[in-house]
């Protein structure tokens, strides 16, 4: 049995799945861009889902960006553990090369008044 479900449907999994995964994520953008890629001597245009993350440095797992300490979480880690729980949870492998999916994580600094 097959579920059908729309974009809007799928975005609202995806960021809901992040929001409680990924502790601090301030939001997610969905943007869909052109993208034309080759194999076997062809090229072929397809629409690739960019997710864009944007967290509070300052915040990410309860760490500091700012200043990473070798057992503290660092921009890599993070990018590694967002793109695992997609590939684990929703199966959507953002690092593979023909994937229709990529995400981009934009740390943006908050100022709590």
């Amino acid at each position: 049995m097959k579920i059908i479900i729309t974009e809007s449907q799928r975005n609202n999994i995806i960021e809901r799945l992040l929001k409680s995964s990924i502790p601090n994520i301030i939001d997610i953008k969905f943007k869909d861009i052109p993208v034309t890629v080759w194999g076997d001597g062809q090229s072929k245009n397809i629409t690739k889902t960019v997710i864009n993350i944007i967290v509070d440095p300052g915040n990410v797992f309860e760490g500091n960006l700012y200043n990473v300490k070798p057992e503290s979480y660092s921009y890599m880690t993070l990018k590694q553990s967002i793109g695992e729980t997609l590939d684990k949870i929703l199966n959507i492998n953002v690092s593979a090369l023909m994937s229709p999916y990529t995400y981009e994580i934009y740390i943006v600094n908050t100022k709590r008044v």
